[in-house]
């Protein structure tokens, strides 16, 4: 029967994600989430794409196909890794002989996080699918190929230099030297690969994009992810995994054969979290405090929720037969329920359908239509999404840098909306008024949980 329940989940994931991808037109966000599919779908038009940093090779390469076929393609692309983790979380919660495993999939499939940022253009689900590779293959003992894989990750997100660090130290621990090299194997391949392009084999590490120090997106408090993760979870989840995170901690204690097993997951986990703490708390790293960066570790807390279960289930047990059970039956229900309900941490049927900015550039992307042809100057990547615009294409798109403002010609058309103008490009509003060639022609605004959200549209004389 158990076997029936892990086979039946993986089986309805992909009928739901199936009316997901095919009834909502989110993107899981705008900025980033668009940007990378504008990356991944015009890379074959534009081959240098594939070796662009801040795009991500390895996303950029695996989604590219997928993207050709629209957004609803990008979104079925990180369905389809979700897919993956699922059924690598349910394998390794066998493998850690977890009572019923598919709880583990069952608590990572009722985390509101997995349904607002998977059906997107965002790299985290591929980080989240390789990183729980990373953790099977080691529990497996396949040093060699978990090597591989965690070499490949920083070309998924920046932060699979941290897992590629905490890798090689338990490499080196256990010893595997001849596994080591394997780790260096992306950086080898992709840099070669970019060495004609970027003129040298370590652009790899040379042009790392977010290597900065303070930026402009701001800094806040040091535990602000700690609080932030209950908003991907869900409150049943989020209460599970800190037992089950504590349960772990006295079983690596006091166990010596759960040291061995637990220490690499558990690395893992609180290097993320601690370092993403860290770079919001000093404003470095072009940290903006966003949520879904914790999107990776959300099959390790499915996974510490089905073991804090379990402990607690032990526990009620002890104290009457039908105790364990019935607290068991409890909180799966929770969890189950608990994406549906009215709180701030649920699952939002509007987290799944366009934002209010994206809706602006629809209606700024119809005013286009209706003008004259010319190269549009804007800084939204949802504007070129509207317009089905190839943003690499200087005959069809100019940023709103001073050197693309400068090179304006008669018909072109310029776009301010008042979040990527003003953050991306720091141009303000006045700025343009103020500018002779520039003239006025629409503007749009809207309303939406008491803010409001505004885009102009100038002409050049």
């Amino acid at each position: 029967m158990a076997r029936v329940w892990e086979r039946g989940l993986p089986a309805l994931y992909l009928i739901l994600a199936t009316w997901v991808v095919l009834a909502f037109d989110g993107t899981g966000g705008s900025g980033d989430s668009e940007q990378h599919f504008l990356i991944a779908r015009w890379a074959p038009v534009h081959p240098e794409l594939y070796l662009d940093h801040w795009g991500k090779p390895l996303f950029t390469l695996l989604a590219s196909p997928f993207a050709q076929l629209g957004f609803a393609g990008m979104k079925a692309f990180n369905a389809l890794c979700m897919l993956g983790t699922l059924l690598l979380t349910m394998r390794l919660a066998r493998r850690w002989e977890l009572p019923h495993p598919v709880l583990a999939g069952l608590f990572l499939l009722a985390c509101p996080g997995v349904w607002e940022l998977t059906f997107s253009g965002l790299t985290e689900p591929l980080f989240a699918l390789g990183l729980v590779t990373v953790v099977v293959l080691a529990e497996e003992d396949r040093w060699r190929p978990a090597a591989l894989v965690a070499g490949l990750l920083p070309f998924v997100r920046s932060e699979g230099l941290l897992v590629l660090g905490v890798l090689v130290c338990f490499l080196v621990l256990h010893r595997q030297w001849r596994a080591i090299p394997w780790s260096a194997a992306g950086h080898v391949l992709f840099g070669l690969a970019g060495w004609p392009l970027h003129g040298t084999p370590f652009w790899t590490f040379t042009r790392i994009p977010y290597a900065q120090g303070a930026t402009g997106y701001g800094s806040g408090e040091a535990g602000h992810f700690v609080e932030q993760l209950l908003y991907l979870t869900g409150v049943p989840v989020y209460v599970l995994f800190w037992v089950g995170l504590l349960a772990a901690v006295v079983l690596v204690v006091r166990h010596p054969s759960w040291r061995e097993r637990l220490s690499m997951p558990l690395s893992f986990l609180v290097v993320l979290m601690a370092a993403h703490s860290l770079f919001w708390a000093l404003g470095i790293f072009h940290s903006m405090g966003l949520s879904r960066v914790l999107f990776p570790v959300l099959p390790l807390a499915a996974l510490a929720a089905a073991g804090g279960l379990a402990f607690l289930r032990q526990g009620m047990a002890g104290l009457h037969p039908l105790a364990g059970r019935g607290l068991a039956f409890l909180l799966i229900g929770w969890a189950v329920v608990f994406p549906f309900t009215p709180n701030p941490a649920a699952l939002h049927v509007e987290d799944l359908e366009p934002t209010t900015d994206q809706r602006l550039m629809e209606r700024v992307a119809e005013h286009l239509r209706d003008g004259p042809p010319g190269r549009i100057a804007h800084q939204h990547p949802g504007l070129d999404l509207a317009l089905g615009h190839d943003p690499f294409d200087p005959e069809q798109h100019l940023g709103l840098q001073p050197a693309d403002l400068e090179a304006l010609r008669p018909g072109d058309r310029v776009v301010w909306d008042d979040w990527f103008a003003v953050v991306e490009a720091g141009l303000h509003q006045e700025a343009l008024e103020r500018d002779p060639r520039l003239e006025l022609v629409h503007s749009e605004r809207l309303l939406a949980n008491g803010r409001s959200h505004q885009a102009l549209v100038f002409a050049v004389r």
